[in-house]
């Protein structure tokens, strides 16, 4: 007998799925609805019980199909609903994932505008002081390029 498998184990073995409430509702009721539509099939296509000879035997009543036919459509129903709550999934991850990198990408941003924000001041700071010599010194700059004229 093997542990547990932990989530540790799972994450370094790469097998992880998440089922939502809406795929596993929709999934039990389709292979619900899968058994049911086997059986009624079943029932359905077993002949009709032999007619009993005589004039005075009426005919057998027709078979009913309604059961069958409910039992179809809500087998329908459940499959497209299995469907479409995957694609449901696999949408929301992926908005989720936009997300979490546009998080990253603002949070990345907001911390090179403060720190160049922070320099820029520390560079005025230190303008305003005088040529006394400080900590912080100004970024080497290439020169600018000559004006062409025509």
């Amino acid at each position: 007998m093997s542990a547990p498998a932990t989530s540790a184990s799972v994450a370094r073995d790469g097998v992880s799925f998440n089922v939502s409430p809406m795929l596993l509702a929709s999934g039990v009721a389709a292979i619900i609805s899968t058994i049911l539509l086997a059986v009624l099939w079943y029932l359905d296509a077993r002949p009709p019980p032999p007619r009993v000879p005589g004039p005075s035997a009426p005919p057998p009543p027709p078979p009913q199909h309604l059961a069958f036919l409910v039992v179809l459509g809500i087998f329908t129903v459940a499959w497209v609903a299995v469907i479409a709550s995957i694609c449901r999934d696999q949408i929301i991850r992926h908005l989720n994932d936009v997300a979490q990198r546009v998080t990253t990408a603002t949070l990345e941003f907001g911390e090179h505008r403060e720190t160049e924000g922070y320099l820029l001041a520390m560079r005025n700071a230190e303008a305003e002081r005088g040529p006394t010599g400080g900590s912080v010194l100004p970024f080497p700059r290439p020169p600018e390029p000559p004006e062409r004229t025509p």
